[in-house]
């Protein structure tokens, strides 16, 4: 293989015009449109210009084959120029490949020969464009992939959490979402142990940083789901049909999420934030209808819960203002029953505090100050859902 010595001055020169930079450089001359003199083995006079690689076709003797292929129609004028293309090694109309190496110039990507689609790696004619593409292309990557040694600790992390040992857990509340998070995260292989033995090696899959920190974010979600339902599970007459229809809920919200692409949006972020928090006073609430002080006959407490579960279906973002008239509503039910159930303001904070912090990480042009409009609507053409986050909608 020929390495270039990155720290030489470039070749690129003729008795024309002169590169003074070096290799790995951007070159400061433009190309040479002065045609080449050099004779082709056959005879007749090069079709390429000074300073390039020779084309090896002739004018005369390949005319056929230079007529090929048409780009702009100048390939059978008699002072058509020809630049050849290393990679696929085949000779390209000048004017034609330079109006394909200009089009799209804002398209990241490398080009490819007019003709068979190869990639143009190297053609010293355009040579600072091409250079400036992959660069281009490295800057992308960067930005999709992020760095290695962190991509990989956090992915490490999902999949540990995501693991065996957690199955139980995940299996009786989540386990389709589940499976959805793991898939996104690995392939799972089948191998085989011990004879009439069998299980699974998770192997990771390439996953770019954006993806991974929504798939964090939602299996941080999912936990906290989970944390509630067990907590709920244990709880001493904590009505069944109530838990069921919390654990319902629960599953609408992770299968509405399924149906959307990732990596998640600023506002999909909050959106899933603001559903946790209404479930999570949700559980508030059908865990003080539960309490043996909260009886048919008791009408002032029928009459509050009636008015807490308007707030928690209404089909629209769980805003602000409806948190903080629920909250008051749940401080009157307290006050009423005397559960000494009630749930600290900080507590509320930190749940706050935790959902923003989990979702900074995907905010994007514009900040976090974003409000959603009361008249917000699904919009599928957008970013795929199927679905609203929000219940009824």
């Amino acid at each position: 293989m020929f390495l270039v010595n990155l720290k030489e001055r470039c070749p690129w020169r003729c008795m024309h015009k002169t590169c003074t930079k070096l290799c790995r450089e951007q070159c400061d001359r433009d190309p040479c449109n002065e045609p080449c003199t050099r004779p082709l083995p056959c005879g007749h006079t090069c079709i390429g210009y000074c300073g390039e690689p020779c084309p090896p076709h002739c004018r005369i003797c390949d005319r056929e084959h230079l007529a090929e292929f048409i780009l702009l129609g100048n390939e059978e004028d008699a002072d058509a120029r020809f630049i050849f293309l290393p990679d696929c090694k085949h000779s390209i109309e000048a004017e034609g490949l330079e109006y394909h190496m200009n089009l799209d110039a804002s398209e990241i990507g490398m080009k490819e020969c007019p003709r068979c689609r190869t990639l143009i790696r190297y053609c010293r004619r355009f040579n600072n464009a091409i250079r400036k593409r992959l660069e281009d292309v490295v800057v992308v990557k960067k930005k999709m992939f992020g760095n290695l040694e962190n991509v990989k600790a956090v992915q490490n992390e999902v999949i540990q959490k995501l693991r065996w040992h957690d199955r139980q857990r995940w299996s009786r509340n989540f386990q389709t979402f589940h499976q959805f998070l793991l898939n996104k995260v690995v392939d799972i292989v089948p191998v085989t142990v011990n004879k009439g033995s069998n299980a699974e090696r998770l192997i990771p899959k390439k996953v770019n940083e954006q993806e991974l920190e929504s798939i964090k974010f939602l299996v941080t979600c999912a936990e906290g789901a989970i944390d509630v339902l067990m907590k709920g599970r244990q709880e001493d007459g904590f009505k069944p049909e109530l838990l069921g229809d919390l654990h319902r809920r629960y599953r609408q919200l992770f299968t509405n999420i399924q149906n959307r692409q990732l990596p998640l949006g600023k506002l999909e972020i909050r959106d899933i934030s603001l559903e946790l928090l209404r479930l999570f006073d949700i559980n508030q609430v059908y865990l003080r209808r539960s309490n043996p002080r909260f009886t048919d006959g008791h009408s002032q407490a029928t009459s509050i819960y009636g008015r807490i579960l308007k707030i928690v279906n209404e089909p629209k973002p769980y805003t602000g203002m409806r948190k903080q008239e629920l909250h008051n509503l749940l401080s009157q039910l307290e006050d009423t029953l005397k559960t000494g159930l009630g749930i600290s303001q900080m507590e509320i904070q930190q749940i706050l505090r935790s959902f923003e912090e989990k979702g900074e990480g995907a905010r994007g042009h514009g900040g976090g100050n974003h409000a959603i409009r009361p008249d917000n609507q699904l919009a599928p053409e957008v970013d795929g859902a199927t679905a609203s986050l929000w219940p009824g909608n």
